[in-house]
């Protein structure tokens, strides 16, 4: 038995992981600012509200909140070509809302949506990932 893991173990190790391979496209969201962010992705596939109302009610494991420190960049990866993915929502554009990390913190999700309490909205469209792989999201 312990034969059989260590040849498992040492098989990962020379082969690699076998999703790591697969996610051959990458967007770079970079903070252009002074001050840490945090981001949420929006695409109307999770939700059926049309922009301005793309915030979803309620936050949930499928919205995940990322945190991007200031003149850094988070990657967004996927498994097929962004305009692919892109194109497959019902808006064609993802909307990435933008947030001070201490506004989150600081207030329940209801507030933050009923007051609009985002630092700015950026959408992304298929023209902005066929020109370049990173895009600056904030400021």
């Amino acid at each position: 038995m312990y034969r059989y893991f260590s040849l498992l173990i040492i098989s990962l190790i020379l082969v690699g992981c076998p999703l790591e391979d697969t996610l051959d496209y990458h967007i770079f969201l970079y903070n252009n600012s002074d001050r840490d962010i945090s981001i949420i992705f929006s695409n109307g596939v999770h939700n059926t509200l049309i922009y301005p109302e793309l915030l979803p009610p309620t936050i949930s494991s499928e919205y995940c909140i990322r945190y991007i420190e200031s003149r850094e960049s988070f990657t967004f990866n996927s498994y097929i070509p962004f305009d692919e993915y892109i194109d497959s929502f019902p808006l064609d554009t993802i909307a990435v809302f933008v947030f001070d990390p201490d506004t989150l913190d600081a207030y329940p999700w209801e507030v933050i949506r009923d007051e609009y309490k985002v630092l700015k909205t950026h959408f992304i469209t298929i023209d902005d990932v066929l020109k370049s792989d990173t895009i600056v999201i904030y400021p």
